[in-house]
């Protein structure tokens, strides 16, 4: 099931939003491929940071289900990218301290960002992060049944 679901708006391409969810959790490698590709090819022209690439942590903040009762569960290791993309400002955060894949994934969103709809890179790239999304989504699924298939229940006793 797609993170995302389709309407009439999204049907033929997803939002930015979207594409940047998706790019936030594909594999390292994948996305900093996906990237060198549209450089090599020549699809991107001029590329500048906005500044470094920065790790840090930002804080997952829950609400626990009997009191409703906010508390911080912990702080994730992220990585932000900010870039410019042949004028077009391209953002990136993704968990994890690898400054290359979220410098990628800010030049992909800086890139999606400035292309227009009916471009056949842009359509080919669309399908490429489509498929990742997918890919994640079953791999996930299959992990969820294999930890629901050891749950065990238990009996109330009186």
């Amino acid at each position: 099931m797609p993170i995302f679901p389709r309407n009439e708006h999204t049907a033929n391409s997803p939002s930015r939003e979207e594409t940047c969810a998706i790019a936030a959790q594909m594999a390292d490698a994948e996305i900093v491929s996906l990237v060198n590709s549209l450089i090599d090819a020549g699809d991107i022209g001029s590329l500048e940071r906005v500044r470094e690439a920065q790790v840090g942590t930002v804080q997952l903040q829950v609400r626990e289900p009997i009191c409703h009762e906010r508390f911080i569960l912990a702080d994730a290791l992220v990585t932000i990218a900010e870039v410019i993309v042949d004028g077009s400002v391209g953002w990136a955060m993704r968990l994890g301290a690898n400054i290359e894949a979220a410098t990628a994934a800010a030049v992909l969103d800086g890139w999606l960002a400035d292309h227009t709809d009916g471009a056949p890179t842009k359509k080919r790239v669309i399908d490429s992060l489509l498929s990742a999304q997918r890919r994640d989504s079953y791999e996930r699924n299959v992990m969820q049944q294999e930890v629901l298939a050891t749950a065990i229940e238990f009996e109330e006793l009186d």
